[in-house]
């Protein structure tokens, strides 16, 4: 059973790593510019929806593995996930809609994913049995998402390139922390099976 929730804490891991080199490739390759509706230019943009997908492994261990301390944070980070990967989605094949998915999706999927993250911090805090990986991957997820939410409301005193630079630094880390989060608990659950085979044996 340990074999299984290694190989989905992995997944996470593999989701984060792809939300952060996403974000540098748009950036750095398709060179788009921050509040850009660009359409789709290739692969990379039809498959972005499966990365927060990925992600969301991580929120269905949380919850199996701290159900009783996490309270409803792994519901929540989950829910701004799957908002997000709605957004994506609906950026890839919904380009002639008039609906305001970024409002709807991501705007509203950022919001509880930081709400989300500061409630898991803060219950992780009193936990003995949170690794401090996990602790610290947390709390960057914390930072990183506060970051990119309160960058819109103070972008009139910021020029682009700041904005430009804040904003994509944000969203690199929370990429980066959601693959943390997935090393961590998959490291957890590594220590859990090794246990398991020293009591066993």
């Amino acid at each position: 059973m340990n074999v299984w929730k290694i190989f989905i804490a992995w997944i996470g891991t593999v989701g984060g790593v792809l939300w952060a080199l996403k974000i540098l490739y748009d950036a750095m390759v398709l060179e788009r510019q921050l509040h850009e509706a660009a359409p789709p230019s290739d692969l990379t943009d039809y498959t972005e929806f499966l990365i927060p997908l990925m992600c969301i492994s991580s929120t269905v261990l949380i919850f199996q593995r701290y159900r009783s301390q996490a309270g409803i944070a792994p519901y929540l980070l989950a829910l701004g996930l799957l908002l997000t990967s709605g957004f994506h989605a609906a950026e890839a094949f919904l380009t002639d809609s008039n609906i305001p998915f970024g409002l709807l999706f991501f705007l509203f999927g950022s919001i509880l994913v930081l709400i989300g993250s500061i409630l898991l911090l803060l219950r992780l805090r009193q936990s003995d049995e949170a690794s401090s990986w996990l602790k610290r991957s947390v709390f960057a997820l914390c930072v990183s998402m506060f970051i990119f939410c309160l960058t819109p409301f103070v972008a009139g005193w910021l020029t682009y390139e700041i904005e430009k630079v804040v904003t994509l630094t944000a969203m690199v880390l929370t990429g980066l922390s959601w693959g943390s989060i997935g090393g961590a608990l998959a490291i957890e659950e590594t220590n859990v099976r090794d246990r398991g085979f020293v009591i066993g044996s």
